[in-house]
């Protein structure tokens, strides 16, 4: 869930040479490039200035890679006391780099971006706080870091923002229409019970994620069951199920959910043992059709 981050290492130092280069963009006299921001209903135009990729820090509280930092539990406890740790920053962007369902395996969507940054360059800029923490465009940057470039363009947040500001803007930034990649659904799920958490109404949240109410009702009953489950197990010190294990589960989980709600209507306790038969089957990875014929 949404803490509040301490400040990265030397980040005084990196907030007055990010200070510095903004006020030098802004006398620079003639076409200043700027970058919308979208942050408590209005529109903010920051400063795009060029910062070097070596100074920069990937954001631990990214929706991009939420349920992924479960792939290894003692990395992500790891990553939870230091995010900042030369090892924490490996393994953000280890996730970065992989693929959502299964982060063993390297994510083809990630080598499309780097192919498309070596030969056209960066096209849009990614955002940064006053330390130098990457709010938009952490994948621009691991793979602009793979292909050995020493810099990258970024709007700069106001001084003001904090880590409630900060998980907002990227959130809204990632739900616009003209949005590149869309999170996974496990990191949607987890975006939307943020939302919830502070005190943001079904309603609004639906809105903004461009879903039906009873979509958002369905999607949380979805998260709570999967949360319920891989809770219980842990029990007897097993590691257990992870968040992780869930993704590429959304047509199957979501027919489940329909069915249920169907069910519990007439026989409860029936709907309960189909419910564990069901999840049972989608962890093995049963197809769509042969989960459909459990009853």
């Amino acid at each position: 869930m949404m803490r509040e981050l301490p400040a990265p290492p030397r980040a005084a130092e990196f907030s007055e040479l990010i200070s510095k280069k903004v006020e030098e963009a802004r006398s620079a006299g003639g076409t200043r490039e700027t970058v919308t921001v979208d942050w408590n209903g209005q529109q903010a135009h920051v400063e795009v200035i060029d910062l070097p990729l070596s100074s920069l820090y990937y954001n631990p509280s990214t929706h991009r890679i939420r349920a992924q930092r479960s792939h290894d539990p003692g990395r992500d406890e790891a990553l939870e006391k230091d995010p900042w740790s030369a090892e924490s920053q490996d393994y953000l962007q280890f996730l970065l780099k992989a693929s959502p369902a299964n982060p063993d395996v390297r994510d083809k969507d990630f080598d499309t971006l780097k192919d498309s940054l070596k030969e056209f360059g960066q096209n849009d800029p990614g955002l940064v706080t006053r330390h130098g923490v990457l709010v938009n465009g952490n994948t621009r940057a691991a793979a602009l870091r793979e292909l050995g470039e020493q810099s990258m363009r970024v709007g700069v947040l106001p001084e003001s923002f904090t880590w409630a500001d900060i998980n907002a803007v990227e959130l809204a930034l990632q739900l616009r229409k003209d949005h590149r990649r869309d999170y996974s659904y496990i990191n949607r799920l987890l975006a939307m019970e943020e939302q919830a958490a502070l005190g943001r109404t079904p309603e609004q949240i639906a809105k903004d994620f461009r879903i039906q109410v009873r979509t958002y009702h369905q999607e949380r009953w979805i998260l709570s069951t999967i949360r319920e489950l891989n809770e219980r197990s842990r029990t007897g010190g097993a590691n257990g199920l992870r968040l992780v294990d869930w993704e590429g589960a959304q047509e199957r989980l979501k027919e489940l959910h329909r069915l249920y709600v169907k069910l519990e209507t007439v026989d409860r306790d029936q709907a309960e043992v189909l419910k564990e038969l069901r999840l049972a089957a989608i962890l093995l990875n049963f197809s769509k059709t042969d989960v459909r014929h459990i009853d």
